[in-house]
């Protein structure tokens, strides 16, 4: 049974902000203490590139965007997310937040990269972490399932350097000719 339905929770922005088409990608929201984040990539007419901005609520149905979005804005010139940055995945360890995104540069060529910060609308970019693989692409269209924390690793051997770390799991789309698509993993130690 629907109790309800097409309830507009985030709409886009105005003529010439960053997601003035619209917020075509939203990650979970993350409850902090009583609040909800939900971080999304927002799309810009003119140029149709993603940024990532951030939106809040206190009962995680009504959100409200940040004044200081994008959270992850372009790059200058010649950086690895100058034409775009896609969310794939966002989550709240060790009192910071962790975002993880698609970062498209001047020949739109995408590597994932992160960004991390106490303060979720003033985030560091940290960079790239993976490449895509051979003969595939990291792709807007299809982004990846997110990622996941664990405080002790249990897949590698016991004694390894990871067996015993906290690590991150992220999940993400990859897209080859075809068109077909793999989801993939990577095992991140950010610390």
């Amino acid at each position: 049974m629907i109790y309800s339905a097409n309830t507009l929770i985030l709409d886009h922005g105005g003529a010439g902000e960053f997601d003035d088409v619209g917020p075509l990608r939203a990650l979970e929201p993350i409850e902090v203490g009583d609040i909800y984040y939900l971080f999304y990539g927002g799309v810009k007419l003119a140029t149709g590139y993603y940024q990532i901005g951030l939106a809040t609520s206190r009962d995680g149905i009504g959100f409200t965007k940040d004044p200081n979005n994008p959270v992850v804005p372009l790059g200058g010139g010649g950086d690895i997310d100058e034409h775009g940055a896609y969310p794939i995945g966002v989550i709240y360890v060790r009192d910071k937040f962790y975002i993880f995104y698609i970062a498209l540069n001047s020949g739109d060529v995408g590597v994932i990269a992160w960004a991390s910060g106490k303060n979720p609308n003033s985030l560091t970019k940290h960079g790239k972490i993976i490449d895509p693989p051979a003969g595939g692409t990291f792709t807007t269209v299809v982004a990846g399932p997110g990622v996941e924390y664990r405080e002790r690793e249990t897949i590698n051997p016991p004694g390894s350097e990871l067996a015993i770390s906290e690590i991150f799991i992220l999940r993400y789309v990859v897209g080859f000719a075809g068109p077909t698509y793999e989801i993939r993993m990577a095992t991140l130690k950010l610390w």
